[in-house]
């Protein structure tokens, strides 16, 4: 959709998701990290008069799932982007809502609820935990919002009626892009619970963890 997907993003993700990020050239990285702090306006707009003059609000604004995607590829290319793009960093406390997500439809953040998406917050999440040199009190406390909105969910749940969210989440599949399955959601869950020397409550990853094991018991 977005315009911007016609550009070396589907091709630099799908490279950073097969552990070849590497091989992405140097000057692709360095034109990227330039394009990213030139085009974008350093923040996610909630209501119009936040936009700036003569800003296209369809191709000039970038999205949380975006923005945690090329976090993680640039930080993997060693981009020093405290330096390079220094808005990066307030990005995670500063949109994060309520629930302990994020979501790229600005619309919500005028609800009196406002519900994340667990698409746009995952990516968000993972770059925060992953890249982020030294983790904050406020970066830790982010990190601790999004785990319990992942773990309310129980990965891919609706809290209202315990239904499934999305029945395409229940298998795992690549590349994911910015896209989410529960095996991407278990991933950074146990991945934040060695870094932060954390517990994970059974009650809530259990029912993702039988999906995942019948899957792999039926390949045999």
């Amino acid at each position: 959709y977005w315009p911007k997907w016609f550009s070396p993003w589907w091709v630099m993700l799908t490279l950073y998701e097969m552990k070849l990020t590497p091989l992405i050239p140097d000057e692709i990285i360095t034109k990227m990290t330039k394009k990213i702090a030139s085009h974008y306006i350093p923040l996610f707009p909630i209501i119009e008069s936040e936009l700036p003059p003569n800003i296209n609000p369809i191709t000039n604004i970038i999205c949380h799932f975006a923005l945690g995607s090329m976090y993680k590829v640039l930080s993997e290319a060693n981009v020093e982007l405290e330096k390079e793009i220094p808005w990066f960093n307030e990005w995670f406390a500063k949109y994060q809502l309520p629930d302990g997500g994020f979501n790229c439809d600005e619309s919500v953040y005028t609800k009196e609820k406002a519900n994340s998406s667990i698409i746009s917050t995952l990516p968000m999440l993972e770059a925060l935990l992953l890249y982020k040199k030294a983790l904050t009190t406020e970066d830790l406390e982010v990190l601790q919002k999004g785990v319990d909105y992942l773990l309310n969910k129980k990965l891919f749940k609706k809290q209202s009626d315990n239904s499934i969210m999305n029945d395409n989440w229940l298998k795992p599949f690549f590349p994911r892009f910015y896209e989410y399955d529960i095996l991407r959601g278990l991933n950074f869950l146990t991945l934040w619970a060695l870094k932060t020397n954390n517990t994970l409550p059974i009650e809530n990853i259990i029912d993702a963890l039988e999906i995942l094991d019948q899957q792999v018991n039926e390949k045999g």
